[in-house]
């Protein structure tokens, strides 16, 4: 049968090409973002592509999607990272973009654990740099009158020495996600959010203040997931997972095939067995 509609070695193969032959004046960020696009529009003329990511709308795995895919696929935002593996399962979406590890906090365990319970596979990686924006409405464009910031309160946290600095007086309340934020800061005079430039676009609000993050170099690693996966290349990146004998010295065995072997471990993790001995 036919392959799949979305090939990352085919993706990267031409990427590289276009990032080859370019010689201004676009940076290449700027010319590979519009070929991306070209591509997202093929997959449409292909077979109508459908994506599912961790929503809501606005949030950073809504933001990495349409980085990969472009914004002529459809897209499903869904409430759980557990709930884009099953609606792959169940066939009603092709892929589905979900975070798998964090700079600043580690591997996302309700990704690794969904593994275990479903056949899906990772087709492709995405990496983005969490960038936190002020957004406000217009009305709101002055420090002076935002009188409350919502966010979810990993942003807060990670803009609390911006904000102690730049906007001490306003009242920094947590909600259940940035989009959310986004979309209360849209309704209420006086009121800002921290969150993505998509949510704003999304939402009509203005960025007040860029990368407003205390740590510049956050950044969120996301896999692309499906049931069809491409031929190996030969160049590819490969994650494993496998469990160890309850006995002192299983891990180095294990370790040892890959020195054996001379394969470079790029990230290891553990996580609990969820089995009760």
């Amino acid at each position: 049968g036919a392959g799949p509609v979305y090939a990352p070695d085919r993706e990267r193969t031409v990427l590289e090409q276009v990032r080859k032959v370019n010689q201004g004046p676009l940076p290449d960020s700027c010319v590979e973002a519009i070929w991306r696009e070209l591509m997202s529009g093929s997959f449409a003329l292909e077979r109508p592509l459908r994506v599912g990511y961790l929503g809501p709308q606005g949030s950073f795995s809504h933001v990495a999607a349409r980085k990969k895919f472009g914004a002529s696929v459809d897209y499903d935002n869904l409430d759980t990272i557990a709930a884009v593996f099953e609606q792959i399962a169940r066939g009603h979406i092709d892929y589905g973009l979900v975070p798998i590890e964090n700079s600043a906090i580690g591997g996302v365990g309700e990704t690794q654990d969904s593994f275990l319970n479903s056949p899906v596979q990772v087709c492709a990686e995405v990496l983005i740099n969490i960038h936190h924006n002020l957004l406000a409405n217009l009305a709101a464009s002055g420090p002076d009158q935002i009188e409350r910031i919502y966010s979810k309160p990993e942003a807060l946290a990670q803009c609390r020495k911006w904000l102690s600095v730049q906007l001490q007086h306003a009242e920094k309340i947590a909600v259940a996600s940035t989009s959310k934020a986004a979309e209360l800061a849209s309704r209420e005079q006086g009121s800002a959010a921290i969150a993505s430039r998509l949510a704003g676009e999304i939402y009509g609000l203005k960025v007040q203040y860029a990368s407003i993050e205390d740590n510049p170099h956050n950044s969120t690693r996301f896999v692309v997931i499906g049931t069809q996966t491409s031929k190996p290349t030969g160049d590819d990146k490969t994650s494993l997972m496998f469990t160890t004998e309850h006995r002192a010295g299983a891990l180095t065995n294990v370790l040892d095939v890959f020195r054996d072997y001379g394969i470079n471990l790029t990230h290891i993790d553990k996580r609990p067995s969820q089995r009760v001995n």
